[in-house]
């Protein structure tokens, strides 16, 4: 029968073909022709399967390709699957080297629009080489429009990753990869060692950004933007550094090139008033019996002959046409007395100039030139000749020259030739005077 039944089925009307074919309750075609069914005319459902199945089409012998719509089709679905399936709308379960191939042009490759269903795509078996391969051109890889009521797009569930996922860039070896067991728990590594990439962040301000570039090897922050640690909640274990850290005495950020400045910031203001400052730092201590410093600076000498070293180093300096119209102070001290009457026996003081000997043997040697305070007039000979005609060793401002005051002027009394003295405190608490006169010695 098989052998005549495309021409038999030519010699019939397509009415009655398709009445005797309601009745056929299989139809088996494995001969050699070209087409295996044919429909004619135009009919609503040229194949229709009604009644109760466990296989409504079944390919089980090799052949170029299973099912193909040509470019001669110009309907609105060329796969349309609107029953409700109990388990899968597509399952294909058998090795093949493509699942689903899409090789035409096409506006949707897969389009999953409407209609309930567990998994709209779902790979369950093991594939060889990639599950979804979308490898032709196209508008949109992948896209999702309608409200995903768990995630749009889901890899793997809770506790057990589906794997790595990568996006590669042009240039090979450059890429976006999620690393599901990265530090245990997953992390995202942006390029590969040596082949970084960018990340740009954007606020909501125009031109107001966050950029890793990375042929800088730098985070940059640009525009309107900052770094704002007002809602940082610092680690009570965290005393190295509770909200910024940067290496610690035994695990240092060590760079050994000259003139290296670890930190540098260059600041500009251009404002015409005010008290603008380039860092301000301020501690508030709200313990009792607490104490300590908004800023404190160390340098260590360590094991080795060093040039010049300076625990702090301030300086004021001018341009060419630059001055002051008020103060120009190089270092300013300000100590505040609070409104009130402090408690007795605590020591206090603008400016403690301390020498500190770190054990037994400490001993500056007869080489040393040792003092708690060294005044230099440096820079340009003819301007440090200048500078030492007008500079004073002290200026002394707000203060009242007057019996029991720390100055005293005591011109035409005793000792004989003095002009005043200058209230000092001795290290046994006694005070003493220093005497001045009112003309440079003879």
């Amino acid at each position: 029968m098989t052998d005549y039944l495309p021409s038999l089925l030519n010699t019939i009307p397509s009415r009655r073909i398709q009445r005797s074919i309601k009745n056929i309750a299989a139809l088996l075609l494995n001969d050699d022709n070209t087409h295996k069914a044919i429909t004619l005319g135009a009919t609503a459902t040229p194949i229709s399967i009604e009644g109760a199945f466990t296989t409504g089409i079944e390919i089980s012998a090799d052949g170029t390709t299973a099912i193909s719509v040509t470019s001669g089709f110009s309907g609105v679905n060329m796969i349309s699957l609107a029953g409700t399936g109990s388990a899968a709308g597509i399952a294909i379960s058998g090795a093949c080297a493509a699942g689903i191939l899409i090789t035409g042009a096409a506006t949707d490759g897969i389009k999953i629009a409407t209609g309930a269903m567990t998994d709209g795509i779902e790979i369950a078996s093991a594939c060889s080489a990639v599950g979804l391969n979308i490898s032709g051109a196209c508008g949109t890889g992948i896209k999702i429009t309608g409200v995903g009521t768990t995630a749009a797009l889901q890899i793997g569930v809770s506790g057990t990753p589906a794997g790595d996922f990568v996006w590669y860039g042009t240039t090979a070896g450059y890429l976006v990869r999620f690393d599901a067991d990265g530090d245990t728990n997953g992390s995202v590594v942006l390029g590969a060692d040596a082949k970084g990439i960018d990340l740009t962040a954007y606020g909501a301000t125009a031109s107001a950004y966050l950029h890793w570039d990375n042929s800088a090897n730098g985070l940059l922050l640009v525009g309107d933007s900052r770094i704002d640690f007002s809602s940082n909640t610092v680690a009570a274990a965290n005393t190295d550094g509770g909200i910024i850290k940067a290496g610690t005495s035994g695990a240092r950020v060590v760079e050994d090139t000259p003139d290296m400045k670890f930190m540098a910031f260059y600041f500009d203001n251009g404002a015409t008033s005010g008290d603008n400052r380039g860092m301000y730092l301020r501690q508030y201590l709200t313990g009792a019996g607490g104490g300590g410093e908004a800023l404190r600076v160390f340098t260590t000498v360590e094991d080795v002959a060093a040039g010049t070293a300076h625990g702090a180093h301030l300086s004021l300096n001018f341009g060419a046409t630059g001055t002051v119209t008020g103060q120009g102070i190089a270092a300013r001290c300000t100590l505040h007395i609070p409104d009130v009457a402090l408690v007795s026996n605590v020591t206090m003081a603008a400016v403690e100039a301390e020498i500190y000997s770190d054990g037994s043997t400490s001993d500056p040697g007869g080489s040393t030139l040792l003092s708690c305070f060294l005044v230099v007039n440096g820079g340009d000979a003819t301007g440090m000749a200048d500078v030492d005609d007008d500079a004073v060793l002290f200026d002394f401002r707000g203060w009242t020259a007057a019996t029991g005051n720390m100055i005293y002027d005591s011109t035409g009394g005793a000792p004989a030739n003095t002009d005043g003295s200058i209230k000092i405190r001795l290290p046994d608490g006694n005070l003493a005077y220093l005497m001045y006169y009112n003309a440079e010695a003879a």
